[in-house]
């Protein structure tokens, strides 16, 4: 009896160790499979944003104006292209004709009926000798076509410029 606990004594220690190695080894296994159905699943859905963030957030524009200014020669100046504006919400900066004075302006995106489709208001500033106006417009609900983007110093005269929403 002496010989035989000795052996039940050694023999825990390589069966527990065994236990072990076969508990590591499980968990690697389940570990490695729930990665790769992670990773499957991933590869598999397209990333869908919500509508309501698609094509609006962060739209970044500068329009530059200058090029639509009066010159007072006898000659016509040709016709600037009209100015581009993307459908969503709209970072807009305005680079002001020459002449254009620092203050509060109202700017207005018109159709062809005159009709106020967007609007914002904003204070322009004079930044690199040029007055500049910078406004968030919501364009997310103006359909792509052929406008009028309107803008006035408070007190001013509306100044139409010829633009395109895309």
């Amino acid at each position: 009896q002496e010989d035989h606990a000795p052996r039940q004594a050694a023999s825990p220690v390589p069966g527990s160790h065994r236990g072990w190695l076969a508990a590591v080894a499980v968990a690697v296994l389940v570990a490695g499979l729930g990665g790769a159905w992670v990773f499957m699943n991933r590869q598999a859905e397209p990333e869908i944003q919500p509508a309501s963030q698609t094509r609006t957030a962060g739209l970044r524009t500068e329009l530059d104006l200058r090029k639509f200014a009066v010159t007072r020669s006898d000659q016509a100046s040709p016709e600037a292209p009209p100015v581009s504006l993307p459908i969503g919400i709209v970072d807009l900066t305005l680079l002001l004709p020459v002449g254009s004075e620092p203050g509060a302006y109202d700017i207005q995106v018109l159709d062809s009926d005159l009709k106020s489709r967007a609007s914002a208001r904003a204070v322009g500033e004079i930044r690199d000798f040029v007055t500049t106006v910078r406004a968030t417009v919501d364009l997310r609900g103006v359909p792509g076509g052929t406008y009028q983007l309107a803008i006035r110093r408070e007190g001013d005269d509306w100044r139409m410029f010829p633009a395109q929403v895309r």
